[in-house]
Formats: C-alpha cells, structure tokens, sequence
C-alpha cells in the first residue's frame, strides 16, 4: 500500500509539472508528509455496492478473470519433450484446437461482459 501512495505522488507531480503548476501541496521535505493522507484516503475508500446484494458484485468479476485464464489453454508453449530417463511425453499445451485464435477472441470478448455486469451491480450511477 506504501507503494501506491508512492506511485501517486509520483503521478502527480508528473502531471502538475505537465500543467506547468506545482503539483500536490508542499507539506514537508520533499513532500513526504502528504503521504499518509493519501494513505490514509486509499484504506477509507470502499468498494461496496450501495444497493442490492454483494454476490453478484463479487461474482461478476470472476468471469473476466476466468475467461483471462481460460485463454491459456490454446497457447502453445512449445511443441513437447520426453522427461529425461523415462518414457514419459510432456505437451506444452492444455488444449490441441483447430480454431484456437477463434476460441481466444470468444474468451476475449467474453471477459469484457464481467466487467460490465461487475460495474452495473455496484449500484452506482454514471449520469
């Protein structure tokens, strides 16, 4: 968390400088005192659904984070070997598929509805 605090600052002195202003407030040497308020600001925010059930919110993002990983199964990462000392053949792949760019744009585009739905059972409004 330290390091995000870091990475924050860090991201904005970069754009006050691109602004030509001076960035966050100068409290301290090197601004090192603003960062338990941004500490403290990143462990108070909450990522709770204001209305409806908390299931779904932590659910849907499941789904994206599946479909991420079920793209693997069609990558190969070599073609096999044979495990020194036995007989034993290792393919370096999960899956022999004949349309394995066609099954990773499916898994892909699939992925994208978890953080849609994700994002709509949050309860919150874009409007």
């Amino acid at each position: 968390m330290l390091s995000v605090a870091y990475m924050t600052l860090m991201e904005r002195k970069f754009l006050g400088r691109i602004q030509i202003r001076f960035g966050p407030n100068r409290c301290g040497p090197y601004e090192c005192f603003n960062l338990s308020p941004t500490c403290l600001n990143l462990f108070q925010r909450g990522s709770h659904p204001r209305t409806g059930g908390q299931t779904p919110f932590r659910d849907r993002p499941m789904l994206a984070i599946t479909a991420a990983i079920g793209i693997f199964a069609v990558i190969p990462f070599g073609n096999q070997f044979t495990v020194p000392g036995t007989n034993w053949v290792v393919k370096l792949r999960v899956a022999d598929v004949d349309i394995g760019l066609l099954y990773i744009f499916g898994l892909a585009s699939l992925g994208e509805y978890g953080i849609i739905l994700g994002g709509g059972s949050s309860g919150t409004s874009m409007v």
